[in-house]
């Protein structure tokens, strides 16, 4: 076996290849829309994962009524584990923000247009970070103090409390949809 000869089509094939796809002008071409596909899926599921917190914690709460020690618990964990996904679609979103927002690609949105879509993003990954970081450890420090769940407790100041910080978590977790 010796060295391939000049007209082997996978040699000049494989040339080519790599010719159209080293240029930089195709790599830039290539590189908005690629941006802003991930930054459209990223938000999608991030909306997506919003939606269903709002849809699944009910019926787990109506399904496992009268335990809403385990309905809660179990809800618990799924918006933890939701919240963990948000940060990263966040980010995964952010990165491609940046792409289109500093990239100065061609077709890439110019003017205000750019400003009003990475504010909006950079709000709605500062709510993300704002429930997983401060809200989500507040809601769990509160909900370990409630020993009753019963309806005789209502009125308890861990319930109350933990009204409040629940209030303010769909209140913060709406408005990261919105954003």
């Amino acid at each position: 076996p010796g060295a391939p000869t000049r007209g082997c089509p996978y040699i000049s094939c494989r040339t080519y290849i790599e010719k159209i796809c080293f240029r930089r002008e195709v790599r830039e071409n290539m590189l908005l829309p690629l941006a802003r596909v991930t930054r459209a899926l990223s938000l999608g599921i991030w909306l997506g994962g919003i939606v269903m917190a709002f849809i699944v914690a009910p019926i787990v709460f109506k399904t496992l009524d009268p335990d809403r020690a385990k309905s809660g618990a179990i809800v618990g964990a799924i918006l933890h584990t939701a919240g963990q996904m948000r940060l990263i679609l966040a980010l995964l979103a952010l990165a491609a923000e940046a792409v289109i927002f500093f990239g100065k690609l061609p077709g890439a949105p110019q003017g205000g247009v750019r400003y009003v879509t990475a504010g909006a993003l950079l709000a709605a990954l500062g709510l993300a970070l704002f429930t997983f970081l401060w809200l989500e450890p507040a809601i769990y420090q509160v909900r370990d103090q409630i020993t009753d769940f019963s309806a005789a407790a209502e009125n308890a100041p861990e319930r109350v409390a933990f009204r409040k910080l629940h209030g303010v978590s769909m209140a913060v977790l709406l408005t990261e949809a919105l954003c």
